[in-house]
């Protein structure tokens, strides 16, 4: 009698050893789960209609609980479709002994999905100006997701969600004035913080280069702050004119060619006014031609038409309305290139200028001082 319950017993845990082996290995599919996976989706909006397939539940006896995952599913709402790769979830194994079934987690991955179509679904659900007014911004892009929720006891979601993925080849058009194209970047956004980062944007033909970017929420603001760099950035006459807006301001600059780093932070609230900028940046002034039309040539005998400023190194500090700006480099103001440095301070509405301009190889007069300075000598003013 022993031996039978003996061997009864090995051959039961056996059973349930090649059991417990196969659900955490191979799992089963079933449609059982279906109406409560889709009962949970509606938490996000309840007019969600939610297409599942078949749904494939692996054993995890380590933690006590049942991962399901599902393929194909579609999200509707009216007439827009939403394609997901596959919506992940946990149940406890305690609760569905218990039959009780309770998600606690929900992840969802999406297809990769065309901006716009995005935009539109989240409209039919939610509309308002913000969702507008990107729709009608973005012109095309992609975006790929995966969304982590968590659930509390009574099935509501937690604030400790977590959204990541990666937006590629969006085209953003400003009023046919400014123009974004093939902008590039992954992003994580969580309760109250959105981070981007190694963004790659090129803005009116020219590659910038955002590694970092975040904005987290304060109060009735949010706290943007990041870096940008840049090379080779280039603008002409027509360009700087289109940036600026104006026909006056820059208009003597005929070309600029710069390389930069900036790090930047400011406030910005819901009426879109910003508070508290604070800019770093260190700019290589590669060339920058700027039209003459002062009438020098009593100083400098041999004056071009344009200057050209050339291998300048610029450090712009900006922080609590004080403006700090330090540079030096070469100059072209006659046939030889000579050295300039330059100091700006803008404080309590005060500017402080000082520069200094070492003539190379370059004639000076100064007839009222009687005085002239050949090629052949070098002269600091």
């Amino acid at each position: 009698m022993n031996k039978i319950l003996l061997k009864t017993s090995l051959l039961l845990i056996i059973l349930i050893l090649i059991l417990i082996i196969f659900l955490s290995t191979f799992g089963i599919k079933t449609n059982r789960f279906n109406n409560q996976i889709s009962a949970q989706i509606k938490n996000i909006n309840q007019n969600i209609e939610v297409s599942l397939k078949e749904v494939s539940i692996i054993l995890d006896p380590f933690k006590f609980r049942f991962n399901v995952k599902t393929l194909g599913t579609k999200l509707k709402y009216n007439d827009k479709v939403i394609e997901l790769e596959n919506v992940k979830s946990k149940i406890s194994l305690k609760n569905l002994i218990d039959n009780k079934f309770s998600l606690t987690h929900l992840s969802i991955s999406s297809k990769s999905l065309e901006i716009k179509n995005l935009i539109s679904f989240f409209r039919l659900i939610k509309d308002n100006s913000q969702l507008f007014f990107l729709e009608k911004l973005i012109k095309k892009g992609y975006l790929i997701a995966d969304i982590d929720i968590e659930f509390n006891e009574i099935g509501k979601i937690k604030e400790n969600y977590n959204i990541t993925g990666s937006v590629k080849d969006v085209k953003v058009d400003f009023f046919k004035k400014y123009t974004l194209e093939q902008l590039n970047f992954i992003f994580e956004i969580k309760k109250d913080t959105f981070m981007f980062n190694e963004a790659k944007i090129v803005f009116n033909n020219q590659n910038l280069f955002l590694p970092e970017f975040s904005a987290t929420k304060h109060k009735n603001s949010f706290l943007i702050s990041g870096f940008l760099n840049n090379k080779n950035f280039e603008l002409d006459k027509k360009a700087l004119k289109r940036l600026t807006q104006s026909n006056s301001l820059y208009s003597d600059i005929e070309n600029i060619n710069f390389d930069s780093e900036n790090k930047f932070s400011f406030f910005i609230d819901k009426k879109y006014k910003i508070k508290n900028l604070s800019l770093s940046s260190e700019i290589k002034l590669n060339k920058l031609e700027y039209l003459n039309k002062f009438d020098l040539i009593t100083f400098f005998p041999k004056t071009k038409e344009k200057f050209n400023f050339l291998n300048h190194k610029i450090k712009i500090d900006y922080k609590n309305k004080a403006l700090k700006i330090n540079g030096s480099g070469d100059i072209r103001i006659q046939d030889k290139i000579d050295k300039i440095n330059e100091n700006i301070e803008n404080k309590d509405k005060n500017i402080i200028f000082s520069s200094s301009l070492e003539i190379i190889d370059n004639p000076l007069n100064l007839n009222i001082l009687n005085f002239s300075k050949s090629n052949d000598t070098s002269l600091i003013i």
